[in-house]
C-alpha cells in the first residue's frame, strides 16, 4: 500500500516537471529563436526608414520592438517555471507589465495596419488628405492608452 502511494506520487512529481521541462524547452527555443531575428527585423527596418519615410515601416518598427520585449523576459519564466520565482515581487510585476504591455501594443499595431490598410485602399484620395501627421498622433494616443491600461494590473 505505501509503496502504490510512492509510485503515484513520484508519477505526479515527474509528470509536473515534465510539462515545466517541455514548456521550458519551447519557451527556450522561441527566444533563442526569436530574438535574433527580431533583432535583425529591426536593423532591416531601421535602415529602409532612413531611406524612405514610411508609415507602415514604421508599424512594423514598433511590432519587432514589442515582440523584443516579450521576448526578452522568457528567460525570468523559464526560471521561474524550473525553480520558481526568486527575482522577488517587484521584479514579477515589472516582467507582467512588459508582456502585458507587448501584446496590447502587439493588437494596438495590428490594428492600426489593417486600418490604414482598409483607408489607404478604399479611399486614397482621404489617406493622401489624412496625411501621416494625424496617424501618428493615433499611434501615440494608443500607446499612452496601453501603458495606462496596463498599470491596472500592477496591484
Amino acid at each position: 500500500m505505501l509503496m502504490d502511494q510512492l509510485n503515484i506520487t513520484n508519477t505526479n512529481i515527474s509528470s509536473v516537471n515534465l510539462v515545466n521541462i517541455v514548456s521550458s524547452t519551447l519557451m527556450g527555443l522561441c527566444s533563442l529563436v526569436g530574438l535574433p531575428a527580431n533583432i535583425g527585423v529591426l536593423v532591416v527596418i531601421l535602415r529602409q526608414v532612413k531611406k524612405k519615410d514610411n508609415f507602415t515601416l514604421k508599424l512594423m518598427l514598433n511590432l519587432a520592438c514589442s515582440d523584443i520585449l516579450c521576448l526578452s523576459t522568457l528567460p525570468a519564466w523559464i526560471s521561474s517555471l524550473l525553480s520558481g520565482w526568486h527575482l522577488g515581487r517587484g521584479l514579477c510585476k515589472f516582467f507582467s507589465f512588459a508582456v502585458y504591455c507587448s501584446l496590447n501594443v502587439n493588437i494596438m499595431t495590428l490594428t492600426m495596419i489593417s486600418v490604414q490598410r482598409y483607408v489607404s485602399v478604399l479611399y486614397p484620395h482621404q489617406w493622401a488628405k489624412l496625411g501621416k501627421k494625424g496617424f501618428f498622433h493615433d499611434l501615440s494616443c494608443s500607446r499612452t492608452f496601453n501603458v495606462e491600461m496596463n498599470f491596472g494590473d500592477c496591484h
